[in-house]
């Protein structure tokens, strides 16, 4: 099995060298679903289960965004949390409770960073379809793809997206890799399996 080395922050040629055909990332099948919890006892979409996965060898680790009541982006699958609608809770009091392992819910820059540290394991972020407000799933989405550009990350990250409109924005907005996995007959009753393909690479 291939170990990630973990080395210091990536020079900008380095980074340059990784968006221009890199090729030393894990090539196989696995993508490790909100990172390696199963085995580890890791919290799911903690940084310690990132780090795991990427030491185990997968080609990616999946995590998943949401916007907290402020646009903050913050990793968690759930919807709720104690409760209460991520997308209409606080930042701080999202932050405020820890995960089981300690860790703060953490931000998506955070998880990038982390991402960022190692050059085997993609990371796949999942941008999650919003509870009460799905049009700002786009905004979501968008959100995203603006942070990775900005932390130089594309070369590390391909996108999830389960609401139809928010991967024809990211395939509007970016040259990454833009998957889908959702109900697309609720998202467009008239839709048909090749029109989404086409929409969404």
């Amino acid at each position: 099995m291939t170990l990630c080395v973990y080395s210091s922050t990536l020079s900008s040629q380095e980074k340059i060298r990784l968006r221009s055909g890199y090729s030393g990332w894990n090539k196989n099948p696995v993508i490790s679903h909100r990172g390696a919890w199963k085995n580890t006892g890791n919290p799911q979409n903690s940084l310690a289960s990132f780090r795991d996965a990427a030491r185990m060898g997968c080609h990616g680790s999946e995590c998943d965004v949401r916007f907290s009541k402020e646009d903050s982006l913050v990793i968690f699958h759930d919807g709720r949390r104690n409760g209460k609608l991520i997308e209409e809770t606080p930042f701080s009091e999202l932050r405020a409770t820890r995960l089981s392992n300690g860790e703060v819910m953490p931000t998506l820059r955070e998880y990038i960073t982390e991402a960022m540290k190692q050059k085997k394991t993609k990371l796949i972020i999942d941008i999650k379809t919003l509870s009460n407000d799905k049009q700002r799933t786009v905004e979501l989405a968008l959100a995203v793809n603006s942070l990775v550009v900005e932390m130089g990350a594309e070369a590390w990250v391909e996108y999830l997206v389960g609401y139809v409109p928010a991967g024809v924005a990211l395939v509007e907005t970016t040259d990454l890799p833009v998957a889908y996995l959702g109900q697309w007959m609720q998202d467009d009753p008239d839709a048909t399996p090749e029109r989404i393909s086409v929409s969404i690479r």
